[in-house]
């Protein structure tokens, strides 16, 4: 694979060449500080936009357009990453050299993909009402279903009793309890502020002409010149001096464990490495010690896992139990944690946890979109290329000593119930 990376107009660009893939994946981002004031716009917009152009009024008339293209897919999305929003438009379109004749459809793409973000549908200056309002009712029902899912719903709580005071609490999907109230006129003045002062950056991996992708940038995603600083890590955190606990009730017959740690280990820090081991090791797969002692020995939970969050700097135990098994749960976690950070470590358990982790970064360069968010990422935070190689010898580098050491910076900080008290009659 080669990579470039460039500036053409006023949008800095990265090119991802490699003949592994017969599509081009197109991505153009448009990157601000991620805002409570504008969660719902930023995570509507991309619907809206994508909901008719000028040329191409209607949902329909653009899907119409698109599968004329040999099935071209584009679409919108937003995301949180460390103290940014990120708005996404991804264009996916087949290699024309992979088609009968080879017809030039790639500047066809284009001109729909610019007509969708620079060129929407206005009426008076302004977004449709209808498809504001059909949009706002159809992101209402997605969120909605988070809140009927218990689950999800029970991990939301969680988060925003963990983080009551930093922005993590918040999803780049959209904020339920606000969105009734977001008007068409804030819609419209967010979309004049990313197209206007936005930073823009565009990624694109395929088979590919260099000169003939700068020719379609030129033509058809050029930006104004926009450049500011973004943090790529959240460094919001706070200082543990008691450990919050919470159980809150709910119908589930299951209940939902949540444990919170912090140890402020992010991408950029000397452990990154041993900290992705030893979340593999302690819950992060079928083999891991939660796993082993709380689901198969001890018998506590339907399914126990862990997550490390690294722009975070946080990690994360998950479980499913019945209730009443909640302080058992919790202990067990706590002793598996407690014999990790003692160095109760076999060197064949921490070989099979690097294999696993090679295992996922392997099957992670087997998807276009996960290389292009991957690079992305990595230019972001390092201003540089990222080296699957370079990756693979530092994770194979870890020792059972870091990954003591990395035990041992977990710093506990909230756990959360959610689900039903047990009471003596469940006995």
């Amino acid at each position: 694979m080669t990579r470039k990376f460039k500036k053409i107009g006023n949008v800095p660009v990265q090119y991802l060449i490699t003949d592994k893939f017969k599509s081009l994946i197109v991505s153009i981002k448009f990157i601000d500080h991620f805002r409570m004031d504008s969660i719902n716009q930023r995570a509507l917009l991309p619907n809206v936009l994508t909901g008719g152009s000028r040329s191409l009024p209607t949902r329909m008339a653009i899907d119409k357009e698109l599968a004329s293209l040999y099935g071209t897919d584009i679409s919108g999305s937003q995301q949180k990453i460390g103290e940014a929003s990120v708005i996404s438009f991804d264009m996916s379109v087949i290699n024309e050299k992979y088609l009968p004749q080879r017809p030039e459809i790639l500047d066809r793409a284009f001109s729909v993909l610019s007509d969708i973000i620079f060129r929407p549908k206005l009426i008076k200056g302004s977004f449709r009402k209808t498809l504001f309002e059909q949009e706002k009712r159809l992101l209402k029902e997605e969120l909605s279903t988070e809140y009927h899912d218990k689950f999800s719903y029970g991990y939301r709580q969680f988060k925003n009793y963990m983080f009551a005071d930093e922005m993590f609490r918040f999803s780049a999907r959209g904020e339920l309890d606000t969105l009734d109230d977001l008007t068409l006129k804030q819609i419209n003045d967010e979309y004049l502020s990313m197209i206007t002062h936005d930073r823009c950056e565009i990624h694109v991996i395929g088979d590919f002409s260099e000169k003939a992708m700068d020719r379609l940038i030129a033509k058809y995603l050029q930006a104004p010149d926009s450049a500011f600083e973004i943090d790529w890590l959240d460094h919001e955190t706070r200082f543990v001096n008691m450990v919050r606990k919470q159980h809150q009730q709910s119908d589930m017959t299951q209940t939902r464990l949540y444990i919170g740690f912090r140890n402020n280990i992010r991408n950029t820090d000397s452990l990154y490495y041993p900290m992705q081991i030893f979340n593999i090791m302690f819950g992060d797969s079928d083999q891991s010690r939660l796993f082993q002692k709380i689901r198969e020995v001890d018998q506590l939970s339907y399914d126990v896992s862990s997550t490390y969050v690294a722009n975070k700097g946080v990690l994360f135990v998950f479980a499913g139990i019945d209730p009443g098994n909640e302080n058992a749960a919790e202990v067990a976690v706590f002793e598996v944690l407690e014999s990790m950070k003692s160095g109760f470590i076999g060197s064949e358990d921490l070989e099979l946890a690097k294999s696993s982790f090679e295992k996922r970064l392997r099957q992670s360069f087997d998807s276009p979109s996960q290389i292009l968010q991957r690079a992305f990422f990595h230019q972001a935070l390092y201003q540089s290329e990222y080296s699957l190689e370079e990756s693979l010898a530092k994770s194979k580098a870890v020792t059972i000593a870091d990954v003591r050491q990395v035990a041992s910076t977990l710093v506990l900080d909230s756990t959360f119930v959610y689900g039903r008290k047990a009471v003596e009659n469940d006995a």
